[in-house]
């Protein structure tokens, strides 16, 4: 396995290394992405692997009405722009199959 990349990013050298991670979403309001502290504004790719329709958003999210969050149809991506600390949190009306949610960004 290769070693991180070291790159420099506001004068302080770092460790650059690719972040994947699966989820698994749930009928209610699950939490499945806590930026680090500290992790500079950075886009973050959630690629949708169920048959259902996902939703983003914060911990109110549903999957119908006001607070529906924003969709992530079967077999869609979409690219969120985040801050260290931010939270997303995901729903589907049935639940998704193991992992079905994919999560991947640069990391620190």
């Amino acid at each position: 396995m290769r070693a991180p990349h070291t790159s420099t990013f506001f004068g302080t050298k770092t460790n650059m290394a690719l972040v994947h991670a699966n989820a698994t979403v749930g009928s209610t309001p699950t939490l499945v992405l806590v930026m680090p502290n500290g992790v500079p504004y950075t886009a973050v790719n959630f690629s949708n692997g169920d048959n259902s329709t996902m939703y983003l958003g914060d911990a109110s999210i549903a999957t119908t009405g006001a607070n529906h969050g924003s969709v992530l149809a079967s077999g869609a991506s979409v690219q969120l722009w985040l801050n260290g600390g931010d939270k997303v949190w995901a729903i589907s009306a049935t639940g998704s199959t193991a992992g079905a949610l994919s999560i991947i960004y640069s990391g620190i």
